[in-house]
């Protein structure tokens, strides 16, 4: 994260004061996040916002983070995963910015959502429509140690 904190800061400036958002933080020294205003639409404001950084931009829902590229909860799942020696990853989420992790993932837990199951991953396991999600990650999580 240290090369990029200048960029952090630098695109902070840049959007802190802009009636463009209710929100913009940086969170923890690592990522800049931001909160789109009403009648923005999220997903063209963060395509706009990754041709002006070299910071990657991920939008979930009315939220926009922009990461350093080693941030991202995919490199961060790698490097616990070799940190532990983990023979096996098993991983759950719910939004965009959790995609490079269930890639990542020897096994991705993800809820009944086209945006979450349009995705490539070694091995999925989606969430019925009408089953809680916490739970589904549960009973997902022991059948599989089973395994």
């Amino acid at each position: 994260v240290s090369p990029l904190k200048d960029e952090i800061e630098r695109m902070f400036r840049m959007l802190e004061h802009q009636n463009t958002f209710i929100r913009v933080r940086i969170v923890d020294e690592m990522y800049l996040f931001v909160y789109c205003a009403e009648g923005v639409d999220p997903m063209s404001t963060a395509a706009l916002l990754q041709g002006l950084t070299k910071l990657n931009v991920q939008c979930a829902g009315k939220k926009i983070y922009l990461f350093p590229p080693a941030a991202d909860k995919g490199y961060a799942a790698k490097r616990m995963a070799e940190r532990v020696e983990a023979d096996l990853v098993i991983a759950a989420g719910d939004s965009e910015i959790d995609i490079p992790m269930l890639e990542f993932a020897d096994a991705a837990i993800v809820p009944h959502d086209e945006r979450m199951t349009g995705q490539t991953y070694r091995r999925s396991e989606v969430c019925p429509d009408r089953k809680r999600f916490s739970e589904f990650v549960l009973e997902t999580v022991l059948a599989i140690a089973k395994e």
